[in-house]
């Protein structure tokens, strides 16, 4: 029976908001000044009323046409302003993009109409009834109050059903630890075991670990990785190294050994010059009588410790430095041609060491370094 394709699942949004609450929502608050605007006005009106009277009605005509200078106005100076633009826009694409007079029409409009209705109803028997001038209000009202209420009732169907897909992921995770790896991602492929490496996938590593597995430590790939696999998440900073390396260093076979090895640079990495004060690093070398004419990084070999040295990454010293790494072995290592005895042989040729990296850098190595 095949297991349920839990990445087929759409995700859902951080914040629990689907594209339906957020219209919703959109609407809202579209609809929630407009209520408000008039609602603030009605009480203003009807606190007004008692005391001006039939009067109110003749204020609020005067308001009105206030209004409408307002947007007179408005629309004045922003073609003012279009005719100062270089090129003059056309009138019709300016105003569409102008935000300013759409918001100043609204509020005119919607000032407008309302002093018009409270103009109209001033005579009534009872003109503090401004509600019943508008019919639209209370059903306006009514609305938001049940456009509100179904926003409510999605958020917490979204809730449900989140709480809902949580159990069922939980269901189907697999309990042996090479079913849990595979619902990870990884398998027991030597490539699966380095990527797992390289992320400082700490909870992957102990299971490979709870399963007996050999892990990596340098698996070279061409494109990908020179030869450590500790050589992408030194250069990365990453903050879960020192945990990684720490369960590394607790299984029975851990070469530690490799961490003292100069590997193979990853081939990008090398290229794009991450060796710094390369030059320095030659002229020491010459200095000990190192032959570096042609040297160039991609041909240089370095160890983990000298790659968080050229990184500046002062955990993964300490934690290399705890796991057993030398800082006196040959850590930079160049491939070079030398003529031995008149024959010409590829040879290592060691530039420096890993403690000759640090004072150079001025990086200092902890004590136990």
């Amino acid at each position: 029976m095949e297991e349920p394709d839990l990445a087929a699942v759409p995700p859902t949004p951080p914040n629990g908001d689907s594209a339906v609450r957020g219209a919703l929502k959109l609407s809202s608050d579209w609809v929630s000044p407009v209520n408000a605007a008039v609602t603030a006005s009605t009480v203003v009106l009807d606190l007004l009323a008692p005391a001006l009277g039939h009067v109110a009605g003749r204020v609020a005509a005067v308001l009105g046409a206030l209004c409408l200078l307002l947007l007179l106005f408005g629309a004045s100076h922003l073609e003012q302003q279009r005719r100062r633009l270089t090129p003059m826009p056309g009138r019709l694409a300016f105003y569409a993009r102008s935000r300013k007079l759409w918001l100043t029409a609204m509020i005119s409009s919607g000032g407008a109409a309302l002093a018009f209705a409270t103009c109209t109803h001033g005579d009534a028997p009872n003109p503090s009834a401004l509600g019943s001038a508008i019919p639209t209000l209370g059903t306006l009202q009514q609305s938001l109050l049940r456009l509100h209420g179904k926003v409510d009732a999605l958020a917490a169907s979204e809730r449900n059903l989140q709480n809902d897909t949580q159990a069922i992921r939980s269901a189907v995770v697999p309990q042996d630890d090479r079913g849990r790896l595979q619902h990870l991602g990884y398998g027991l492929d030597d490539a699966s075991k380095a990527r797992a490496i390289e992320t400082c996938d700490t909870e992957a590593i102990a299971l490979y670990l709870h399963l007996n597995e050999t892990m990596p430590l340098a698996l070279p790939e061409f494109g990908k990785r020179g030869g450590s696999t500790l050589e992408a998440p030194i250069m990365a900073n990453n903050a879960h190294f020192a945990q990684t390396l720490k369960l590394l260093a607790s299984q029975p076979s851990f070469d530690r050994h490799a961490l003292s090895t100069p590997w193979l640079l990853t081939f990008t990495q090398a290229q794009s010059a991450s060796i710094p004060q390369f030059d320095g690093l030659l002229a020491a070398a010459r200095h000990h009588g190192a032959q570096t004419v042609g040297l160039i990084p991609p041909m240089v070999k370095a160890n983990p410790l000298a790659v968080a040295i050229w990184s500046r990454n002062l955990e993964a010293i300490n934690a290399l430095l705890a796991a057993g790494a030398d800082a006196d072995a040959p850590a930079v290592v160049a491939t070079m041609t030398v003529n031995d005895h008149g024959a010409i042989r590829m040879r290592n040729v060691t530039l420096a060491t890993a403690r000759d990296e640090a004072r150079r850098l001025n990086v200092v190595l902890s004590p136990r370094g």
